[in-house]
């Protein structure tokens, strides 16, 4: 796989006159890998927590909208953070619906 990169690398370098950095990307790849860890977490605990310990309307934003910034540190925490505040609301209520609410059919209702 790295062999079918090394063209379109070599062409970049070529058009834009930058260089390539190994170790840059190396650095990037971790902490796109660390975010992606904070939102793995925040996905297994939406999945998982009954009731629903998020609203739709706040998780979309919350892990969406980092996405265009992945691989930044200033993106690394908010990941993290976002499954640590959610994990201190799932025990609460405060979202009532759930798919296994009586006549529920695939959303919430009023949504």
């Amino acid at each position: 796989m790295v062999g079918d990169l090394e063209g379109p690398v070599r062409f970049l370098e070529t058009t834009t006159g930058l260089v390539f950095s190994e170790s840059r990307f190396r650095e990037v790849m971790a902490l796109v890998n660390e975010q992606e860890e904070g939102n793995r977490r925040t996905r297994d605990l939406i999945a998982s927590a009954r009731p629903c310990p998020i609203d739709l309307n706040d998780g979309i934003p919350a892990v969406m909208v980092p996405q265009w910034h992945r691989g930044t540190e200033c993106r690394r925490g908010p990941a993290a953070g976002t499954s640590s505040r959610l994990a201190g609301t799932a025990s609460t209520a405060w979202c009532t619906w759930s798919p296994t609410t009586p006549g529920a059919a695939g959303s919430p209702p009023g949504r």
